[in-house]
């Protein structure tokens, strides 16, 4: 019933009316593409790994930079010049994406023109785990500039986020908890010594690879975040607990040779991006001022308050009325398979966060809400185009052409993202190392070398990007 007291708080006719002005005028400079579409030479310049050039299409963009996509903005800035490795440029666009995201508050003008138009006129919020993912590529670029201690802050920043989800949401939403995050913090604790913090970060990445990951997203716990759990317990003095994960995973703590330590972070892919997709209802009337818009295919039905028997019997005069949803798209194949080779030694990477599946389990557990929303700016339309023929049946049609064109749905979110993200760690000598890279999909297999300077006793960290196959990108 959230919707019809929604709807009750938003029907004034004339009200509505006089949001139409503004938005007939509005109208015609919202693009009927979708996000994606409208920035399709950035897109396309990205896909192929031609960063600087996607950079300058983007900066030149001055639509990308109105407060309606603000976020996405700095987010795309931020990747663009993570990938460029311009690292404290990075910074500074992710850091006013968090501030942005953080600050965030509703404008009831945007909220109420929403409801009669489409969601694309409100400034873009960013979902859950694109704003948790700010902090995983803030960190890194804070740990390429070899500021430790900036990550570690960001880690904590990631943490205070994480704590947030699990307190906003309902047991019903499944993005609360996130094990990557975790493991990542883990993984930056550990770096700079701190084996307390560090083992406890790995246990919950642990415990929610196991609970959440493998019963939403098929993804169980990397071999890796195991090792690292045990050399964590083991470091801590926190015997009990090494004898209880050691005897689980039915593995021993294996004390490195002398040297570092090598991380390797894999962005293979591109993330999903949103497109749209509409459902017919069936408007029936219902009693006491209600109506009901039905879809028996998918056995949906949502009753909304009109009011008075005329307004009721005039909905009901529309058989079918067109629902706009958004939805996701994943985008060509990514690599299969990625391998460190040192030597005769190999290291396979391993998945560590499915964004395509995040992504489209965040979209589904909203889909109600989304379709409620979606039903209350058809009511809302609805009316207002009554209203207008009560005044003037040539604003009537005008306001059903407007109805008709802008039902869109919202189909802005992180497009620069990958796909997945893997990981391994490696020990390796102190001094000067050449690897091979190697990625995989289907029989073909593109191998490249890459040098890394290993400190005594210290944590290196190495990022590689692969967008379509054929192009990539290291740092």
């Amino acid at each position: 019933m959230v919707f019809t007291s929604m709807y009750k708080k938003y029907c004034n006719p004339q009200a509505v009316l006089k949001s139409f002005v503004f938005l007939l005028l509005l109208f015609f400079t919202i693009s009927c593409a979708s996000y994606y579409q409208r920035n399709l030479e950035f897109q396309e310049k990205f896909e192929k790994g031609e960063i600087t050039s996607a950079l300058e299409v983007h900066q030149k963009n001055k639509k990308a930079k109105r407060k309606r996509v603000k976020l996405l903005y700095y987010l795309n800035s931020g990747m663009l010049y993570h990938l460029k490795g311009e690292y404290s440029k990075s910074v500074e666009y992710f850091t006013k994406a968090d501030y942005f995201a953080e600050d965030f508050r509703r404008n009831w003008r945007a909220e109420i023109l929403a409801s009669v138009s489409n969601p694309t006129v409100k400034p873009y919020p960013g979902e859950d785990y694109e704003i948790v993912l700010i902090h995983y590529y803030n960190a890194l670029n804070f740990l390429h500039l070899n500021n430790h201690e900036a990550a570690l802050i960001e880690a904590r920043r990631m943490n205070l986020k994480l704590l947030e989800l699990q307190d906003t949401y309902s047991r019903e939403m499944v993005y609360k908890r996130d094990a990557f995050g975790h493991n990542l913090m883990g993984i930056i604790y550990d770096a700079a010594g701190e084996y307390n913090d560090a083992f406890i970060a790995y246990r919950n990445a642990y415990n929610i690879y196991s609970e959440d990951y493998t019963n939403f997203y098929g993804l169980s716990a990397p071999k890796q975040l195991k090792k690292d759990l045990l050399r964590a317990a083991h470091r801590s003095g926190f015997r009990e607990d090494y004898n209880f994960y050691s005897n689980q995973f039915n593995m021993k703590y294996e004390r490195p040779t002398d040297g570092g330590e090598l991380v390797v972070f894999w962005d293979n892919g591109l993330g999903p991006v949103k497109d749209e997709w509409s459902i017919n209802f069936t408007v029936m009337r219902g009693q006491g001022g209600y109506v009901t818009f039905v879809n028996e295919e998918f056995n949906l039905s949502f009753p909304f308050y009109v009011g008075d028997s005329k307004r009721e019997a005039e909905l009901t005069d529309l058989q079918f009325v067109r629902v706009a949803f958004p939805k996701l798209k994943s985008r060509p194949s990514t690599f299969s398979r990625g391998v460190i080779r040192s030597g005769n030694q190999s290291y396979e990477l391993e998945l560590a966060q499915n964004i395509d599946a995040i992504a489209e389990k965040s979209l589904n557990d909203r889909f109600l809400r989304e379709m409620g929303s979606a039903l209350l700016r058809l009511a809302l339309k609805q009316i207002t185009e009554i209203a207008a023929r009560e005044v003037n049946p040539g604003l009537g049609l005008a306001v059903s052409i407007a109805n008709a064109v802008t039902e869109k749905a919202d189909t802005r979110n992180w497009q620069t993202l990958p796909a997945k993200i893997h990981y391994t760690r490696i020990s390796l000598p102190e001094g000067e190392q050449t690897l091979s890279f190697e990625t995989h999909i289907d029989r073909q297999v593109n191998s490249r070398p890459i040098k890394v300077n290993i400190r005594n006793n210290r944590t290196t960290f190495y990022s590689h990007r692969t967008f379509l196959p054929r192009h990539s990108l290291s740092n």
